[in-house]
């Protein structure tokens, strides 16, 4: 799930890097390869957006 989330983060052309927390050596492997990952196809990138439309961004957004 953290690789699919950062790549979706990725995938925003106003996004060039991502700054992660990690606690081992493994999730900042998994991290530092979320960008090699294959993009996320229009449908799923749409399926996100509305579900952080809808549940998150009230929570978060004011931080930014």
């Amino acid at each position: 799930m953290t690789q699919f989330a950062l790549k979706w983060i990725l995938m925003h052309k106003q996004i060039s890097t991502v700054i992660t927390g990690a606690k081992t050596a493994s999730q900042i492997r998994e991290n530092a390869n979320s960008s090699q990952k294959p993009d996320l196809d229009e449908e799923t990138m749409m399926k996100v957006k509305e579900l952080y439309e809808e549940k998150i961004k009230a929570m978060v957004h004011q931080y930014w």
